[in-house]
């Protein structure tokens, strides 16, 4: 049942998140500043990899941080 809970509980934060980004206009802006960089496909996929890696790398370092 935690498990369960747990999960309803991600999902209604991705759902508010996208909300606000959409309402807010984000995800325009943060194009804007990728495009902005560069207009190489490739170097563009690999700042998103990049911004995923550094994302991830937090993530695990705050849940490390509560344990």
């Amino acid at each position: 049942m935690r498990a369960t809970a747990v999960v309803m509980i991600v999902v209604t934060c991705a759902g508010l998140y996208s909300w606000v980004a959409s309402t807010v206009g984000l995800v325009e802006k943060g194009s804007a500043v990728l495009l902005s960089m560069s207009d190489n496909q490739w170097v563009v996929l690999m700042m998103i990899n990049i911004i995923l890696l550094l994302a991830g790398m937090l993530k695990d370092f705050g849940i490390d941080l509560l344990e």
